[in-house]
């Protein structure tokens, strides 16, 4: 049989928020790895912990993996539930302290105000399995001579590979622009504009290039006329004949109309990061707290993951630009944490 601290550490390592029904709930919130030159030492990322007492309504999550995890009802499992945490209320009440393997302590205060320290030695975020705090001796910098220190070989040594330098990064950058970024290696011809990084491409219009083309003159050979013959008791005839002459008809230029407004496509970029403030098994609790919150407020959202409707305050492109959502939902006493989400 699982019991139920078990069941919330391996719940904690999949889900950002884990709710124990009348008790409090655990909110989860990535930290990345960061370097201590002090202790010289590396840490790595991991998953941060916060105790929240005012999560107290039963989502349903915790409840349905204890389900799971002893074959036991929904009512059962709800039953076990509240026996323990009754049994943790005591503990907190007596004074003890209350620890949950792998998660962290809880007491109270002199204040009777439950605090929580997260556990160290337990890592709960799954990407960062197996990695460990590196150890490290940091060396101090080692100061190089000044220029005026050094003889005269040092010096003429420096300049040469100065020059080197000046001499290189040009046939390196040269060497990548002019295959990829001119039609040199196309037409077999290098000009003086090909060696200008800041050129605009030239574009041949379709109008142009049929004004390009060799105009050919087109001539119509009229045919020749017969000798006359000679007609005898006849009336003159006095119809003129129409002349006929050389036609040279010019090359047909078809106009093209190129529409100067013509916008590129609008990309889309989608929102990244959410403020979730609550997330529910049962979709009618999640409108209900989308209304008290949009009471306050906030452009909220629901969206269904994972078989849970998460209630968001507010998204963005970036966790900064969600910061000052999550500020202003704590001035308000609302608990929420930023969750990283792909819209496509």
């Amino acid at each position: 049989m699982k019991t139920l601290d078990i069941i919330l550490h391996e719940l904690l390592l999949s889900h950002e928020c884990v709710i124990i029904p009348n008790f409090g709930g655990f909110l989860a919130q990535r930290k990345g790895s960061f370097i201590d030159f002090e202790k010289g030492t590396i840490i790595p990322p991991s998953k941060k912990l916060q105790f929240n007492i005012q999560l107290r309504q039963n989502d349903g999550i915790l409840v349905n993996a204890y389900k799971l995890g002893n074959a036991l009802s929904y009512d059962e499992s709800l039953v076990a539930i509240e026996d323990k945490v009754v049994n943790w209320k005591a503990i907190l009440s007596s004074g003890s302290t209350l620890r949950l393997n792998q998660i962290g302590t809880l007491w109270k205060d002199p204040e009777g105000n439950i605090q929580f320290e997260q556990d160290r030695n337990s890592n709960l975020l799954l990407s960062a399995f197996g990695l460990e705090i590196v150890h490290f001796v940091p060396q101090e910098a080692t100061l190089l001579p000044a220029a005026e220190d050094l003889n005269p070989t040092q010096h003429h040594q420096a300049w040469r590979y100065l020059a080197a330098a000046v001499i290189a990064l040009p046939i390196v950058f040269y060497s990548y622009w002019i295959p990829n970024e001119t039609n040199a290696v196309a037409s077999g011809i290098i000009t003086i504009e090909d060696l200008n990084p800041f050129r605009k491409p030239i574009s041949v219009s379709h109008s142009q290039a049929i004004k390009a083309q060799p105009k050919i003159p087109v001539k119509v050979q009229t045919p020749l006329p017969s000798e006359p013959k000679e007609i005898t008791n006849a009336a003159p005839i006095t119809e003129a004949v129409p002349k006929v002459e050389e036609v040279s008809p010019s090359p047909v230029v078809m106009p093209v109309t190129i529409d100067a407004t013509q916008k590129a496509p609008t990309v889309t970029i989608p929102l990244t990061f959410h403020c979730i403030a609550g997330c529910f098994v049962n979709p009618e609790n999640a409108i209900s707290f989308s209304d008290k919150l949009t009471a306050l407020g906030f452009q909220v959202q629901t969206f269904k993951e994972k078989g849970l409707h998460k209630v968001s305050i507010g998204n963005g492109f970036s966790r900064e630009a969600v910061l000052e959502i999550q500020r202003k939902a704590s001035l308000l006493n609302i608990e929420s944490w930023i969750l990283e989400k792909i819209d496509y």
